[in-house]
């Protein structure tokens, strides 16, 4: 554990506030008591109290936000609302994924899907997830040649 000394105010600052640590986690990590941590906090001028809601920026639009220091922690990202987070996700895993979170799931049960498998509707009814209806791919390249040429076949269900 570091000396008293050699534990600077700045770092403690840093832990509190930039990296939205809690008044324990920082006291764990640099040998404190959070007491001691919270009376330099005050010393310089930072009421801990004061920054039990931070300021963080919208993972897909930018927009600042205010958020209690402990759900900061806790999620990587943090987003306005709904159509936020789901806009950004359809955007790093294209739009099947925003489409078929409920049809991926009654799929895993019967087969074990992969990250980048594609799971698609047989009719092209997306409010229609019986198991009969899906059909997985490889990855969302074969998914589109399938849909312009009726190959490859899927890899599951086999033999349909």
């Amino acid at each position: 554990m570091p000396n008293r000394k050699e534990v600077t105010d700045e770092k403690i600052i840093a832990l509190f506030v930039d990296a939205h640590l809690s008044l324990r986690n920082v006291a764990k990590l640099v040998g404190l008591s959070h007491g001691a941590i919270r009376k330099r906090l005050i010393k310089r001028g930072i009421v801990p109290m004061e920054y039990e809601n931070v300021v963080v920026e919208c993972g897909f639009c930018g927009r600042e936000l205010r958020r209690q220091r402990s759900k900061v922690r806790a999620q990587k990202d943090q987003y306005c609302n709904k159509e936020c987070a789901s806009a950004k996700m359809t955007k790093q895993h294209g739009k099947t994924w925003a489409v078929n979170r409920l049809a991926r799931a009654v799929v895993s049960q019967h087969y074990k899907l992969l990250p980048e498998n594609v799971v698609a509707y047989k009719n092209k009814n997306a409010k229609d997830n019986s198991l009969q209806n899906l059909i997985v791919f490889n990855n969302e390249e074969e998914y589109k040649i399938y849909l312009s040429t009726g190959v490859p076949d899927p890899i599951w269900p086999t033999g349909r």
